[in-house]
């Protein structure tokens, strides 16, 4: 993204789209998200995203770190410096060295990684790249994954490909603080 002002400000009253931007995710200053705080101008839309997002993250069988290499590679290869603000911090939050966090971000080698952690690498990279996934790919991660868990990471890479696109596209500026706080589930 680049310098450029927002398309749409901001709300930041707690009781914006009708209650809903309460119980969104939010910076841990407590800040809500720019993210929702933008999508709270359309109830519905913050509503989707929310359940989408949960889904995909939160309510996930997939293991945090996995989720965290898929969504900073997605991130990464889309240019979308608001989910690599958080992401960062969120993988690191969930055990990978920051060294590592940056291997990934730039294509740097996976070394360290193990097998599960570079198939769900290549899977994203994949899936970015063909908008597909080959029968070479989906077996790879048979051993490590069943069948609903891998199309979870299928569904996550997608989620993050559209989140991308929505952030980037409305110029939903990075927060200062970009570290992520969970209010309340979303159903």
């Amino acid at each position: 993204m680049s310098d450029l002002e927002p398309r749409i400000a901001p709300l930041r009253a707690p009781d914006a789209a009708d209650g809903l931007l309460a119980r969104m995710p939010v910076t841990p200053s407590g800040t809500p998200m720019n993210l929702f705080a933008t999508l709270a101008h359309a109830p519905q839309l913050l509503r989707g995203v929310g359940v989408l997002g949960a889904a995909v993250t939160t309510r996930s069988g997939l293991p945090v770190a996995d989720r965290e290499l898929a969504i900073l590679r997605t991130a990464a290869t889309l240019g979308c410096a608001y989910e690599l603000g958080h992401h960062r911090v969120l993988a690191v939050e969930a055990g990978i060295d920051p060294a590592h966090v940056e291997a990934v971000i730039v294509r740097g080698s996976l070394d360290w990684a193990d097998e599960r952690q570079r198939v769900v690498v290549a899977c994203a990279d994949e899936l970015l790249a063909t908008n597909a996934l080959g029968d070479p790919a989906w077996e790879a991660l048979a051993p490590f994954y069943d069948e609903p868990q891998r199309m979870e990471l299928l569904a996550l890479v997608g989620f993050y490909r559209f989140l991308a696109g929505l952030l980037d596209g409305l110029r939903i500026a990075p927060e200062d603080d970009p570290g992520l706080r969970t209010v309340l589930s979303f159903s």
